[in-house]
């Protein structure tokens, strides 16, 4: 058995320890007497689940194997929101426990980040808890969520490379743990590691506040978000970092314009992590947040939908940000457009953009999506059609899902594929790499993670994966490769081009499964192994050639998911 997988191995005691404690929370005396002394909201039992994991993924499968609608906007909290607009309990004000939703994974060689949130998946054990309590108001028409997340790193320590040949020079104002090749002017705040011990810290997870109309709903929350159809990954916003504190207003419900509209805008603030610039760098220097997204299924074909999406961030102080609430509508032109060795500091506008297309077909059991970005806005339509992929970014897929032994059961099959990485044109016109910033610093990023794909800037990936499900039990497995950060691969000096070849490449192959208990939730487990090669791009040889300083890494993943069933899964 190999080192990874005996420490691996050496956590689950401790995993299911954690299982254990969640559930008699759930089933525990206090909880019945709460509910016995106070008016109660659904039942008085909410739930949430975050986007873009695996009870997700069979969500989504569900959905379209019974042509339900399925949304390009997910909240951390719509369970939770659904079940509050439907209760029908009499009474202004009722209440409910938010119940436990559980994270763990283990990482035995080095952190593996994978949609979890607020959490950093750190190497060695990392996990999280969102719990709370909620308010319903009469009829659906506010709700209060307090839930919050807290989480806690073992963070241990792993190989990180110093080599002056391929690592650039630390400068004094970055911490040492910041990444090195997102300096300015390609400023990202992606910390490496979180310090040199454990860490964890109390997350706002679902802390939302909201008024609902007939057609428009408006609030506040600090939430994950998922927008656009990607299944492993989206471009703009998703749950691979903490949520965005922000004031927001949307529709309540799809608006009738040639079929069915939804929209939303946000104003929110990102927060920096504690190991990317040095305080007295940041002190004066805040990051606002504006966005909107707008979803169209046209009338001729309920199964389709278009989108579109914006983020624009912008750096503030003081009380600037009332100003920015409209920034996503701001002209940001191309502030990254600056030749790489002009290292002038400006503060100004920066953005993302994508449009997105999902297309699903019931009887066929079969649906394909897209979404395309541009991290840089066209300078003319001339421009836009000449070079249409500079700044680009897009991810693609398909599943295939069939019932079986009578519809109790169904087989699925699921690919995508996302590149983040620059194109060809970067050799004719300077531009910035994905969610790094010229001009915002720390770029577009929360607490130290991206706000959108789990792979990270400059990347390439593809993903695979074999599903056989029921209601109550489903196993499979997946494939992946994802090659790391293209765009600071290119930035290492290789005077004779050595190295080129060498690119910092992750395989990987896992297996997951789940099993749902009327009476005690839901469990997803995944196991996954991990061949990285060339870590850090630290093989400096020619392409072909024997390379005695490429470093390989090998990880084992383990990843738990614990949350509870929505009332009437209880009653099944």
């Amino acid at each position: 058995m190999s080192d990874g997988v005996r420490i691996a191995c050496s956590h689950l005691g401790r995993i299911v320890a954690y299982l254990a404690i969640a559930a008699q929370t759930l089933q525990s005396p206090l909880h019945a007497q709460l509910l016995d002394r106070v008016a109660s909201c659904a039942d008085g039992v909410l739930s949430v689940r975050l986007p873009g994991g695996p009870a997700d993924d069979e969500a989504r499968a569900r959905a379209m194997l019974a042509d339900r609608r399925w949304s390009l906007m997910r909240r951390h909290s719509d369970d939770a929101r659904a079940a509050m607009r439907a209760d029908t309990t009499p009474g202004a004000v009722r209440f409910a426990l938010v119940t436990p939703e559980l994270l763990v994974t283990s990482q035995s060689d080095f952190p593996l980040p994978d949609n979890d949130g607020p959490m950093w998946a750190g190497r060695g054990v990392s996990r999280s808890i969102t719990v709370g309590v909620a308010a319903c108001g009469r009829g659906g028409k506010w709700g209060v969520i307090v839930a919050p997340t807290f989480w806690r790193s073992e963070n241990r320590d792993f190989f990180i490379p110093t080599d002056p040949r391929f690592v650039p020079e630390r400068q004094p104002e970055y911490t040492q743990f910041a990444s090195p090749y997102h300096y300015e002017p390609r400023s990202l705040d992606l910390p490496r590691r979180l310090g040199e011990a454990g860490t964890g810290r109390l997350a706002p997870g679902v802390l939302a506040a909201w008024w609902r109309g007939d057609q428009i709903e408006a609030g506040f929350t600090t939430e994950s978000e998922w927008w656009g159809p990607g299944l492993r990954n989206a471009l703009l916003l998703s749950s691979n970092a903490a949520g965005v504190p922000r004031a927001y207003v949307r529709t309540s419900r799809p608006l009738r314009v040639a079929g069915e509209l939804e929209a939303q805008v946000f104003l929110g603030s990102l927060g920096y992590s504690s190991w990317f610039q040095e305080p007295w760098m940041l002190r004066d220097t805040a990051r606002s947040l504006s966005g909107v997204a707008v979803t169209w299924r046209p009338w001729f074909d309920r199964g389709l939908q278009f989108g579109a999406a914006r983020l624009v961030a912008n750096a503030y102080s003081g009380g600037e940000i009332v100003g920015r609430v409209l920034d996503f509508g701001r002209l940001s032109g191309q502030p990254n457009a600056v030749p790489w060795l002009d290292s002038t500091v400006m503060r100004r506008a920066d953005q993302l953009l994508s449009f997105f297309a999902h297309w699903r077909l019931p009887l066929d059991g079969l649906e394909t999506w897209l979404e395309w970005g541009r991290a840089e806005l066209p300078s003319s339509i001339t421009d836009l059609l000449a070079e249409a992929n500079h700044s680009r970014a897009f991810t693609f897929g398909l599943q295939h899902a069939r019932p079986f032994r009578a519809g109790r059961w169904h087989w699925r099959i699921a690919f995508e594929h996302t590149a983040t990485n620059q194109t060809g044109t970067f050799s004719r016109r300077p531009s910035g790499s994905w969610y790094t910033s010229r001009v915002v610093p720390g770029g577009f990023s929360q607490f130290g993670e991206v706000l959108g794909a789990s792979i990270g800037p400059g990347s390439v990936s593809q993903w695979a994966a074999l599903d056989v499900a029921e209601r109550r039990v489903g196993i499979g497995t997946f494939v992946s490769r994802i090659k790391w950060d293209d765009d600071s691969f290119y930035t290492i000096p290789r005077p004779l081009g050595n190295g080129l070849c060498k690119h910092d490449v992750s395989l990987q192959w896992g297996a997951r499964g789940f099993v749902a208990a009327s009476r005690f939730g839901r469990l997803d487990a995944t196991v996954a192994l991990q061949q990285r090669m060339n870590l850090y791009w630290q093989a400096l040889g020619f392409c072909f050639a024997n390379e005695v300083l490429q470093v390989d890494g090998r990880n084992t993943s383990l990843m738990l998911r614990w949350s509870t069933p929505l009332p009437e899964n209880r009653r099944r």
